[in-house]
């Protein structure tokens, strides 16, 4: 089933498709808020379209395992677990996101690339267990964290980091990370527990 929802809609409300498996694909082209459970359980949907989408709550999109098309490129605010084991999601980009929000992303073990390039934090367990990623782009990000088991990434640039979280990168096999040349970097407990990346300042020196 597709749904177009009407211009005039502006929010989709709390839970108002909660468990819709029928649903497939929606479309909204004048919503700018979308509230917590929106779509939460809805397993059969497949593709979002909300181009002027603002905020959405959270476990806006949780538990829907066959969502693999997501277009939101005004989106700028999340809640949590937004997409918590959307398992079959390939790739993101929101250009426009500044904080990724706890669980964002959790257990999404199908997701390979991500592009975030307005993201200033990255919150616990936001890409925990999204076992296929490969291509993380989070190059303004100032405070990261959550990024677990990520078993496929192996680099990453994080030149512009001040802070990294309790836990940061326990088991993934980063092999590769750039930190900033000048400045101080807080780092938390077992920030890599179970992994030992070789280090750049960021100026090609490790």
């Amino acid at each position: 089933m597709c749904v177009r929802l009407p211009d005039a809609v502006r929010t989709v409300g709390r839970s108002a498709f909660y468990q819709c498996v029928s649903l497939e694909i929606v479309r909204g082209s004048n919503v700018s808020v979308i509230e917590d459970g929106a779509f939460l359980g809805c397993t059969n949907l497949q593709c979002v379209v909300f181009p002027k989408v603002v905020t959405v709550g959270s476990n806006v999109f949780s538990n829907c395992s066959n969502l693999a098309g997501v277009e939101m490129p005004e989106l700028r605010k999340t809640g949590n677990n937004v997409f918590d084991r959307c398992t079959a999601l390939k790739s993101i980009d929101f250009p426009k996101l500044e904080y990724v929000n706890r669980s964002l992303f959790f257990k999404c073990d199908g997701l390979e690339f991500v592009h975030l390039p307005s993201a200033r934090r990255v919150e616990s367990d936001a890409f925990t267990m999204c076992s296929s990623l490969r291509d993380l782009y989070i190059l303004a990000v100032e405070y990261v964290d959550g990024i677990l088991s990520c078993t496929s990434l192996t680099s990453l640039d994080l030149q512009n980091a001040k802070e990294l979280g309790n836990l940061g990168f326990g088991g993934t096999p980063l092999e590769y990370l750039v930190l900033s040349s000048s400045g101080d970097i807080i780092c938390g407990e077992y920030t890599f527990a179970n992994t030992l990346p070789a280090f750049d300042s960021g100026s090609g020196n490790r």
